[in-house]
């Protein structure tokens, strides 16, 4: 924009007009432009319809509610105050992001292939498998509000009804990072002799997808997928996923609305190890889920507090995983010499073979034209395994190896699904021989077994969702909030006499649970306890 400038009368008022006049010339965009959008979330009194005027264009609002009266919007800061302005409105907050509760990205090395199915250890340890005589979960619908669900997987197929993408707006909820389909399995995974079996293995499964490949969301889409279970008729939702210990309010009415429904909703408590349960798991009503290891003890990543009610297996799960997920990895020197490796979490599934470059820490100005074709050989540090595989990718590498800067192996994450190059990590040991023989060539290769094992809050909540449909099949006209004092009240207790901040009312258990919501409905003796009272930390 061009402003014409007032004739000089060479006085220092007009100089001070000029100053002024150039200082409104320029573009807001250099102090902050106010057309810029921030996502937030609305609470009305009226339809939204009443409120179009308020807001600039249209494609603004991404979701509008039933269950609660509000809806999702990008909107810029002027709309947001005419909004706040309006009558019909209660409130305006920002939108919040939400996050998967496992402890870390790292898919550990999954079990030894063997012939047949294995039983993970948190089965038998919830007594799952002394309700199947009577109850598998059939007609009971529950939805995993995750990252969508492989449910092609032949775990899964069969268990799958249906759902919905919040994130990317369609009717295919496939899972592009894995967690979803790692909960899914320990709810659900089909008794066919083959990988594993759930905890439920005949519920009707509903993959409701409000996290994106990196395992972000936020609290809007949360939202629409609970608008959705309720007009769906869902029984139980599992929700391996948290915002910290605060979240917005129009959330909170949502909670309590799905409630009203008669919807069972079970959530993480979170993986910070402090004292505060994450949200939405600290919303009243919902069944906040501390995890314990093979051993009973403590996870000591697991939070605690007053509204934690039960804890479940949660180290070491070992479950579903797509079959673009590559769980095992190896290296083989052209002399013979095996190298144990491991992929990092959302490599390709692949193999190469060539020679490989020692390329530093893997800045851009590690790599030479050298490594074009090749194999890139990096140190670990400084930079993030994401930023050494794109540079490394970029300056023409095929394959990029990790080499650990102290003794012994490592898992890793490259930080979600994308374009990146065959990735796998090795102990400092193995990469140190590798820089000593450089004129060794190497097959690096990775695999999917469909399979692995993950920790986390987010891998004992599905434990606790598949209990409750296992239970509540048993008699399916029962309240939610019979369910739920089932749950409690059959609870192996841990730590502290009684409910405490740690354990809750303690270790699930599907056994005592499904004999207090229907006395005498077991012909088999009562089940054994599962292990002596503890007052330890797993770490």
């Amino acid at each position: 924009m061009i402003t014409q400038l007032p004739k000089s009368d060479s006085t220092g008022e007009s100089m001070i007009k000029r100053l002024a006049l150039l200082f409104l010339a320029i573009p807001a965009l250099a102090f902050g432009d106010a057309s810029i959008r921030h996502p937030y979330l609305v609470a009305t009194k009226a339809p939204l319809r009443q409120l179009r005027s308020l807001i600039d264009a249209s494609d603004r609002v991404t979701a509008e509610f039933d269950i609660v009266d509000g809806f999702a919007a990008d909107l810029t800061d002027d709309e947001v105050a005419r909004l706040r302005r309006s009558s019909s409105v209660r409130y305006v907050t920002p939108d919040a992001e939400c996050h998967i509760l496992e402890v870390d990205s790292d898919i550990s090395l999954p079990l030894p292939a063997a012939a047949g199915q294995s039983i993970p250890y948190g089965i038998k340890q919830v007594h799952a498998d002394l309700v199947w005589p009577y109850a598998t979960g059939a007609k009971i619908r529950v939805g995993i509000i995750d990252t969508g669900i492989d449910y092609l997987h032949p775990d899964l197929v069969g268990r799958f009804r249906g759902g919905y993408d919040f994130y990317n707006h369609d009717d295919d909820p496939m899972d592009d990072n894995g967690h979803g389909t790692h909960v899914a399995g320990t709810v659900a995974a089909n008794n066919n002799e083959i990988g594993v079996v759930g905890v439920a293995p005949g519920v009707d499964l509903y993959a409701l997808k409000v996290l994106n490949s990196a395992g972000s969301g936020s609290a809007g889409q949360l939202i629409a997928a609970l608008d959705w279970a309720v007009a769906n008729k869902l029984n139980v939702l599992n929700m391996s996923l948290g915002f910290g210990t605060s979240s917005p309010p129009l959330l909170e009415e949502a909670f309590r609305r799905v409630r009203e429904a008669g919807i069972l909703p079970i959530a993480a408590a979170g993986n910070d190890g402090t004292d505060g349960i994450s949200y939405p798991a600290a919303y009243p009503g919902v069944i906040a889920v501390g995890a314990v290891g093979e051993d009973s003890h403590l996870a000591s990543f697991s939070n605690r507090g007053p509204q934690l009610l039960v804890v479940a297996p949660g180290i070491d799960v070992y479950s579903s995983l797509p079959s673009t997920i590559p769980t095992a990895g190896a290296i083989r020197r052209s002399d013979g010499v095996g190298v144990p490796a491991s992929p990092l979490t959302y490599s390709p599934v692949s193999d190469f073979e060539g020679p490989f470059v020692s390329s530093g820490l893997g800045y851009p100005a590690d790599f030479t034209g050298s490594v074009i074709g090749k194999i890139a050989l990096i140190r670990r540090g400084e930079l993030t395994f994401g930023e050494k595989a794109q540079n490394a990718m970029r300056a023409g590498a095929k394959a990029v190896v990790i080499y650990n800067n102290v003794p012994g192996p490592f898992n890793g994450t490259l930080g979600g699904v994308d374009r990146w190059p065959l990735t796998v990590g090795i102990s400092m040991d193995d990469g140190l021989a590798l820089i000593n023989n450089s004129s060794l060539r190497m097959t690096v290769s990775t695999s999917a077994e469909g399979y692995g094992k993950l920790s986390g809050t987010s891998m004992s909540t599905p434990h606790v969702t598949g209990v409750a449909a296992l239970v509540w099949s048993l008699k399916p006209t029962v309240p939610a909030d019979s369910v739920r004092a089932a749950l409690s009240g059959g609870a192996h207790d841990l730590g502290d006499t009684g409910f405490d901040l740690s354990f809750g009312f303690g270790l699930i258990d599907a056994y005592a649970a499904g004999n207090l919501l229907v006395p005498g409905r077991f012909s088999q003796p009562p089940a054994p306890q599962p292990v002596p009272r503890s007052h330890g930390v797993r770490h």
